[in-house]
């Protein structure tokens, strides 16, 4: 970890560059117009998530774009560099705590393709009568998102989102704090009761992230008990895994049937055409 925070501290510096060169050679030469898009990163626990942030703008050109993506690498250089040259930093730090929350592993596997479908028809027992239409799109789907691994079928690749522990922990301390002492697997419940407490009990808190939310996070920002301020959502979802703090089973149960209503519009597109067509042929 060391040696690869060195070489992005070494590549903020190229980038940022007084001169502007590396901008210029980018944006204003056709020095990367040969490269192809067919690289793509190893999948992780959190790489779907930031492909979305990744992709290029319409109208954007190739060396604006390999530009936003480094720019994108050394974010965290470029934020620290900014604050270590402030003069009002050491002021402002007088009134700041700062935490850092480590968050488990999502659980080791999902639910099958064959537990979906069964469980489809269960919730929709009259789409039985399109059966093999179905069972066909609900398996494209499954292989669209791939929210498992290739050598293993069952294992999720999901994880917590940050914002999503950030709202679960505010909720928690905000809404369940006369049981705050219950074991949820908090490591110090002293330490982190002490500094969110008194976000939690300020009012509505402002979830501030780099980006705009995946579909469920955004969801659960507007249905949990305490109110909270989200950048907006570009209605993508991803896997995901609730916090295991500060959610209650109710939100839990009504986002479970708000995500199979989706899948049943996603399904019903896919129904409709044969549907219509065997009509027509009537």
């Amino acid at each position: 970890m060391e040696t690869l925070n060195t070489w992005c501290r070494m590549l903020y510096y190229f980038v940022s560059w007084e001169a502007g060169i590396v901008s210029e050679l980018l944006t204003k030469t056709n020095m990367v117009d040969g490269i192809t898009d067919t690289f793509m990163p190893m999948r992780t626990d959190s790489v779907d998530d930031e492909l979305a942030a990744h992709q290029p703008c319409l109208g954007e050109s190739k060396g604006k774009y390999v530009l936003r993506y480094l720019r994108a690498v050394v974010a965290w250089h470029a934020a620290i560099h900014v604050l270590c040259r402030s003069k009002s930093l050491p002021e402002l730090l007088k009134n700041i705590e700062i935490g850092l929350v480590e968050v488990p592993r999502s659980p080791p596997s999902v639910l099958t393709l064959g537990e979906i479908s069964a469980e489809f028809f269960m919730r929709f027992p009259h789409m039985v009568r399109d059966r093999q239409v179905v069972l066909k799109t609900l398996e494209r789907c499954y292989l669209h998102k791939r929210p498992h691994s290739d050598s293993n079928p069952n294992m999720f690749f999901g994880c917590i989102h940050a914002e999503a522990m950030l709202m679960g922990l505010l909720n928690y301390h905000n809404r369940y704090s006369a049981h705050a002492g219950q074991d949820v697997g908090i490591q110090d419940p002293q330490i982190m009761q002490h500094i969110v407490q008194p976000v939690a009990e300020a009012g509505e808190a402002v979830i501030a992230v780099s980006k705009m939310c995946c579909w469920c996070c955004d969801w659960l920002g507007k249905n949990l008990e305490s109110q909270f301020t989200l950048p907006g959502t570009h209605g993508v979802m991803y896997p995901w895994d609730p916090p295991n703090v500060g959610v209650s089973e109710s939100v839990l149960k009504k986002l479970e049937g708000e995500l199979w209503d989706q899948l049943y519009e996603v399904v019903l597109k896919s129904v409709e055409p044969f549907t219509a067509g065997t009509s027509l042929f009537l």
